[in-house]
Protein backbone atom coordinates (compact mmCIF):
# COMPACT_ATOMS: atom_id res chain seq x y z
CA UNK A 1 0.00 0.00 0.00
CA UNK A 2 1.25 3.62 -0.71
CA UNK A 3 0.12 7.19 0.77
CA UNK A 4 -1.28 9.17 -2.33
CA UNK A 5 -1.46 12.78 -1.86
CA UNK A 6 -3.11 15.08 -4.49
CA UNK A 7 -3.03 18.83 -4.43
CA UNK A 8 -6.52 20.11 -5.86
CA UNK A 9 -6.41 23.23 -8.25
CA UNK A 10 -5.06 22.84 -11.74
CA UNK A 11 -4.51 18.81 -10.86
CA UNK A 12 -7.95 17.52 -10.03
CA UNK A 13 -9.78 20.52 -11.74
CA UNK A 14 -8.91 22.53 -14.81
CA UNK A 15 -9.18 25.47 -12.57
CA UNK A 16 -7.62 27.40 -9.49
CA UNK A 17 -11.23 27.37 -7.90
CA UNK A 18 -10.69 30.82 -5.96
CA UNK A 19 -10.08 32.64 -9.30
CA UNK A 20 -13.48 30.85 -10.34
CA UNK A 21 -15.59 32.44 -7.50
CA UNK A 22 -13.87 35.77 -8.08
CA UNK A 23 -14.21 35.63 -11.81
CA UNK A 24 -17.77 34.44 -11.19
CA UNK A 25 -18.86 37.79 -8.56
CA UNK A 26 -17.17 39.74 -11.36
CA UNK A 27 -19.23 38.81 -14.29
CA UNK A 28 -21.09 41.64 -14.69
CA UNK A 29 -18.45 44.03 -13.42
CA UNK A 30 -17.69 46.55 -16.34
CA UNK A 31 -13.86 46.41 -15.76
CA UNK A 32 -13.76 42.60 -14.82
CA UNK A 33 -11.20 41.72 -17.63
CA UNK A 34 -8.43 44.03 -15.52
CA UNK A 35 -9.35 42.85 -12.50
CA UNK A 36 -9.54 39.11 -13.56
CA UNK A 37 -5.75 39.79 -15.17
CA UNK A 38 -4.43 41.13 -11.62
CA UNK A 39 -6.05 38.13 -10.00
CA UNK A 40 -4.31 35.77 -11.88
CA UNK A 41 -1.49 37.50 -12.08
CA UNK A 42 -0.88 37.54 -8.03
CA UNK A 43 -1.96 33.56 -8.24
CA UNK A 44 0.71 32.78 -10.67
CA UNK A 45 3.08 34.64 -8.96
CA UNK A 46 1.99 31.99 -5.59
CA UNK A 47 1.98 28.88 -7.55
CA UNK A 48 5.00 29.46 -8.94
CA UNK A 49 6.99 30.13 -5.69
CA UNK A 50 7.83 33.89 -6.25
CA UNK A 51 4.98 35.12 -3.86
CA UNK A 52 4.11 34.78 -0.11
CA UNK A 53 0.88 32.85 -0.17
CA UNK A 54 -1.21 34.14 2.49
CA UNK A 55 -0.55 37.65 0.92
CA UNK A 56 -1.22 36.47 -2.25
CA UNK A 57 -4.71 35.26 -0.57
CA UNK A 58 -5.26 38.89 1.05
CA UNK A 59 -4.93 40.65 -1.90
CA UNK A 60 -7.05 38.63 -3.99
CA UNK A 61 -9.82 38.81 -1.76
CA UNK A 62 -8.95 42.65 -1.58
CA UNK A 63 -10.14 42.89 -4.87
CA UNK A 64 -13.46 41.16 -4.80
CA UNK A 65 -15.61 40.20 -1.66
CA UNK A 66 -17.00 36.75 -1.16
CA UNK A 67 -19.80 35.04 0.52
CA UNK A 68 -20.05 31.62 1.65
CA UNK A 69 -22.96 30.83 -1.06
CA UNK A 70 -20.47 32.13 -3.70
CA UNK A 71 -17.65 29.40 -2.69
CA UNK A 72 -20.82 26.37 -2.39
CA UNK A 73 -21.67 27.26 -5.77
CA UNK A 74 -17.95 26.79 -7.23
CA UNK A 75 -17.56 24.08 -5.03
CA UNK A 76 -20.27 22.39 -6.81
CA UNK A 77 -19.47 24.26 -10.34
CA UNK A 78 -16.11 21.78 -9.83
CA UNK A 79 -17.83 18.99 -10.57
CA UNK A 80 -18.21 19.50 -13.97
CA UNK A 81 -14.30 19.99 -14.09
CA UNK A 82 -12.54 17.66 -12.67
CA UNK A 83 -9.68 16.91 -15.02
CA UNK A 84 -10.51 14.53 -18.06
CA UNK A 85 -9.10 11.13 -16.49
CA UNK A 86 -8.58 11.97 -12.89
CA UNK A 87 -11.54 9.69 -11.72
CA UNK A 88 -10.22 6.98 -13.36
CA UNK A 89 -6.93 7.60 -11.62
CA UNK A 90 -8.38 7.59 -8.12
CA UNK A 91 -10.48 4.31 -8.95
CA UNK A 92 -7.17 2.77 -10.08
CA UNK A 93 -5.50 3.92 -7.24
CA UNK A 94 -8.36 2.26 -4.78
CA UNK A 95 -9.00 -0.95 -6.51
CA UNK A 96 -4.83 -1.93 -5.26
CA UNK A 97 -5.78 -0.84 -1.63
CA UNK A 98 -3.76 2.89 -1.69
CA UNK A 99 -4.89 5.59 1.08
CA UNK A 100 -6.04 8.71 -0.92
CA UNK A 101 -5.53 11.85 0.52
CA UNK A 102 -5.87 15.19 -0.83
CA UNK A 103 -3.91 18.67 0.31
CA UNK A 104 -4.77 22.28 -1.37
CA UNK A 105 -4.26 25.52 -0.32
CA UNK A 106 -7.57 26.18 -1.41
CA UNK A 107 -10.74 26.45 0.44
CA UNK A 108 -13.08 23.65 1.84
CA UNK A 109 -16.67 25.12 0.15
CA UNK A 110 -14.91 24.51 -3.03
CA UNK A 111 -13.09 21.44 -2.35
CA UNK A 112 -15.14 19.18 -0.80
CA UNK A 113 -18.01 18.16 -3.46
CA UNK A 114 -15.46 16.92 -5.42
CA UNK A 115 -13.64 15.12 -2.84
CA UNK A 116 -16.82 13.85 -2.09
CA UNK A 117 -17.54 12.35 -5.48
CA UNK A 118 -14.25 10.97 -5.68
CA UNK A 119 -14.98 8.76 -2.99
CA UNK A 120 -12.04 10.43 -0.35
CA UNK A 121 -13.00 10.68 3.12
CA UNK A 122 -13.76 13.54 5.02
CA UNK A 123 -11.07 13.64 7.01
CA UNK A 124 -8.60 12.97 4.33
CA UNK A 125 -9.23 16.30 3.08
CA UNK A 126 -6.74 18.88 4.21
CA UNK A 127 -7.91 22.48 2.88
CA UNK A 128 -7.77 25.96 4.24
CA UNK A 129 -10.97 27.43 5.39
CA UNK A 130 -12.37 31.12 5.37
CA UNK A 131 -14.63 32.56 8.12
CA UNK A 132 -17.48 33.80 7.54
CA UNK A 133 -20.28 35.76 9.45
CA UNK A 134 -24.03 34.78 10.25
CA UNK A 135 -25.57 36.70 6.81
CA UNK A 136 -22.43 34.38 4.70
CA UNK A 137 -20.09 37.38 4.32
CA UNK A 138 -16.45 36.06 4.82
CA UNK A 139 -15.40 38.12 7.71
CA UNK A 140 -11.62 36.50 8.17
CA UNK A 141 -9.77 33.20 7.53
CA UNK A 142 -8.80 30.40 9.98
CA UNK A 143 -5.23 31.70 10.92
CA UNK A 144 -3.96 28.20 12.12
CA UNK A 145 -4.03 26.27 8.99
CA UNK A 146 -0.43 24.91 8.25
CA UNK A 147 -1.60 25.52 4.45
CA UNK A 148 -1.23 29.61 4.76
CA UNK A 149 2.45 29.13 3.70
CA UNK A 150 4.64 28.08 0.78
CA UNK A 151 6.57 24.96 3.08
CA UNK A 152 2.63 24.16 4.78
CA UNK A 153 2.28 20.70 2.91
CA UNK A 154 5.40 19.77 4.26
CA UNK A 155 3.79 18.89 8.16
CA UNK A 156 0.64 17.39 6.92
CA UNK A 157 2.74 14.42 4.80
CA UNK A 158 4.91 13.96 8.02
CA UNK A 159 1.98 13.86 10.41
CA UNK A 160 0.20 11.35 8.14
CA UNK A 161 3.71 9.21 7.70
CA UNK A 162 3.63 8.97 11.78
CA UNK A 163 0.24 7.20 10.85
CA UNK A 164 1.73 4.63 8.27
CA UNK A 165 5.70 4.88 9.15
CA UNK A 166 6.01 1.85 6.80
CA UNK A 167 4.33 3.14 3.80
CA UNK A 168 5.61 5.29 0.89
CA UNK A 169 4.40 8.40 0.45
CA UNK A 170 3.88 9.89 -3.32
CA UNK A 171 2.85 13.69 -4.03
CA UNK A 172 0.97 14.52 -7.14
CA UNK A 173 0.79 18.17 -7.98
CA UNK A 174 1.34 21.25 -10.32
CA UNK A 175 2.82 24.19 -7.35
CA UNK A 176 5.93 24.61 -6.23
CA UNK A 177 4.34 24.02 -3.37
CA UNK A 178 3.46 20.64 -4.07
CA UNK A 179 7.64 19.96 -5.12
CA UNK A 180 8.99 21.40 -1.72
CA UNK A 181 6.64 18.64 0.06
CA UNK A 182 8.46 16.53 -1.92
CA UNK A 183 11.74 18.38 -1.64
CA UNK A 184 11.42 18.43 2.28
CA UNK A 185 11.36 14.64 2.55
CA UNK A 186 7.49 14.41 3.46
CA UNK A 187 6.88 12.81 0.52
CA UNK A 188 9.28 9.99 -1.02
CA UNK A 189 8.20 10.52 -4.79
CA UNK A 190 6.91 13.28 -6.69
CA UNK A 191 4.93 13.61 -9.85
CA UNK A 192 4.54 16.95 -11.33
CA UNK A 193 1.17 17.89 -13.21
CA UNK A 194 1.13 20.12 -16.26
CA UNK A 195 -2.51 19.00 -17.66
CA UNK A 196 -3.31 22.71 -17.59
CA UNK A 197 -0.47 24.82 -16.42
CA UNK A 198 3.13 23.94 -16.56
CA UNK A 199 4.90 25.39 -14.10
CA UNK A 200 8.89 26.01 -15.08
CA UNK A 201 10.12 24.95 -11.72
CA UNK A 202 8.24 22.03 -11.45
CA UNK A 203 8.78 20.97 -14.99
CA UNK A 204 12.50 21.08 -13.96
CA UNK A 205 12.95 19.88 -10.41
CA UNK A 206 10.27 16.74 -10.22
CA UNK A 207 11.52 13.37 -10.71
CA UNK A 208 8.41 12.58 -12.91
CA UNK A 209 6.07 14.83 -14.75
CA UNK A 210 3.02 14.44 -16.49
CA UNK A 211 0.91 16.46 -19.28
CA UNK A 212 -2.29 14.54 -19.24
CA UNK A 213 -4.19 12.29 -16.69
CA UNK A 214 -2.67 9.42 -19.07
CA UNK A 215 0.76 9.76 -18.28
CA UNK A 216 -0.26 9.89 -14.86
CA UNK A 217 -1.21 6.82 -14.49
CA UNK A 218 1.62 5.75 -16.51
CA UNK A 219 4.09 6.41 -13.75
CA UNK A 220 2.10 5.00 -11.42
CA UNK A 221 1.95 2.06 -13.12
CA UNK A 222 5.44 1.91 -13.44
CA UNK A 223 6.43 3.08 -9.55
CA UNK A 224 3.83 0.22 -8.24
CA UNK A 225 5.72 -2.68 -10.79
CA UNK A 226 9.62 -1.46 -9.94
Amino acid sequence: MAIVFFDFDSTIVSYETLDHALAHVLRDHPDKKRMIAEIEDITRLGMEGKADFREGVRRRVAVVPLTKSVLEETGEAMLSEITPGMRHVFEWLRERGHELFIVSGGFRECVVPVAQSLGVADDHVFTNQFLFSQDGAMCGFDETSLLWTSEGKTPILKAIRGKYPKETIIMIGDGANDLKAYESGAADHFIGFGGHVVRDIVKAKAPSFAYSTKELLSHLEKFFVQ
